[in-house]
């Protein structure tokens, strides 16, 4: 067996690194490292940044899901299969909502109205159903 090592106490001092060395203390005060002369006319500069995410199909996405996405793609992990097909479902409402007329009903009753109107030739639809022949 080898003998024990030898311990020899070291203190902070004893470790003293060259001006060159990564370890070395910077000068806080002496140097300056910022720009050499100032740039008055850019002192109100104010720069406008506005992040915009968007997922793999170019749709924006809020901050919420942008960190998951961020989230999946840093892990390798994906969302759970509920959660793809409650995104896939949304993205399909948000299509049919967007080829909705936004003055027709999804059914397209006011359409209808107007095709009667212009086959009657008059400027009134008479509305008629059970309740309303009940009453007569």
């Amino acid at each position: 067996r080898p003998p024990p090592a030898l311990s020899v106490n070291y203190s902070i001092e004893d470790k003293t690194y060259g001006e060159d060395d990564k370890y070395g203390r910077r000068e806080r005060g002496g140097g300056y490292s910022g720009p050499l002369s100032e740039f008055r006319e850019k002192s109100n500069f104010r720069p406008s940044i506005k992040l915009e995410y968007v997922d793999d199909d170019g749709r924006p996405l809020c901050a919420k899901e942008a960190f998951r996405y961020l989230s999946h793609k840093f892990h390798g992990k994906g969302p759970g299969k509920n959660k793809q097909e409650k995104r896939i479902k949304k993205a399909q409402q948000e299509g049919l909502m967007k080829k909705m007329s936004s003055t027709d009903t999804p059914l397209n009753t006011l359409q209808m109205l107007q095709q009667k109107q212009k086959e009657t030739h008059s400027p009134f639809v008479v509305l008629s159903g059970a309740k309303r022949d009940a009453n007569n």
